[in-house]
């Protein structure tokens, strides 16, 4: 089994309207996957077939994304994980929250695409 590099339980794989599931983000050296809680994979890329990753705020509080667009079989496609936190009030005056989430994310996913994770 390849080392991991990144992991994270209790997203979401946001698929569409009947295609949401909670589980897993793992990212390795080699590919990134998302996995329910029951083991089904709900994507695997190659991280040499993603062609860019991009983290945002979502619309209200304690919700960001991580986009991934990725090339499968000739076909462009995107996979949508979406982050939830419950905030207090005060919490939300905080400049931290300023940055998205998956803002290491988008750093570790785009360093193991250029070469520069070891």
């Amino acid at each position: 089994m390849e080392q991991i590099i990144k992991k994270e339980d209790k997203l979401k794989f946001k698929g569409g309207l009947f295609n949401t599931k909670s589980g897993t983000l793992v990212l390795t050296k080699s590919e990134l996957y998302f996995e329910t809680k029951g083991g089904k994979k709900m994507f695997t890329v190659p991280v040499k077939s993603i062609q860019s990753v991009n983290s945002q705020k979502g619309v209200g509080a304690g919700v960001d994304h991580l986009y991934v667009l990725y090339q499968e079989n000739g076909r462009e496609q995107k996979a949508k994980i979406e982050h939830f936190s419950i905030m207090s009030w005060g919490a939300l005056g905080n400049l931290s929250r300023l940055s998205s989430y998956f803002s290491s994310w988008e750093q570790m996913i785009n360093d193991a695409r250029f070469g520069r994770i070891l």
